[in-house]
């Protein structure tokens, strides 16, 4: 099996929180450098997408608590590197077991 740089993102929240993803990071997403995008939800506009898929086209993402405009994502995914199975979500539809709504 070959080697393949996996990259996992969430919560940029851009341009809500931040203005653009810090320069010196940006600087480090080369396309072709970056085999697979795994985003763990709350991207949050178009312009981000657009350059993650440039810097991978293979971008896996789930949807986040503030993902209103992509209601298609799915809540959680599995993908696969060899034998390697590797399962993500974002996290907001996990409900902590000393939380009174599951009692």
């Amino acid at each position: 099996m070959t080697a393949r740089l996996v990259l996992v993102i969430g919560d940029l929240f851009i341009p809500d929180r931040a203005p653009d993803l810090p320069a010196k990071f940006r600087k480090l997403l080369t396309p072709g450098k970056i085999g697979q995008i795994l985003c763990l939800g709350n991207l949050t506009d178009r312009e981000t997408y657009d350059f993650l898929r440039q810097v991978a086209p293979d971008l896996q993402m789930v949807k986040g608590d503030f993902d209103v405009d992509s209601p298609n994502l799915p809540l959680s995914k599995i993908v696969n590197h060899g034998s390697l199975r590797i399962g993500f979500t974002h996290g907001h539809t996990i409900i902590p077991p000393a939380t009174p709504m599951r009692c």
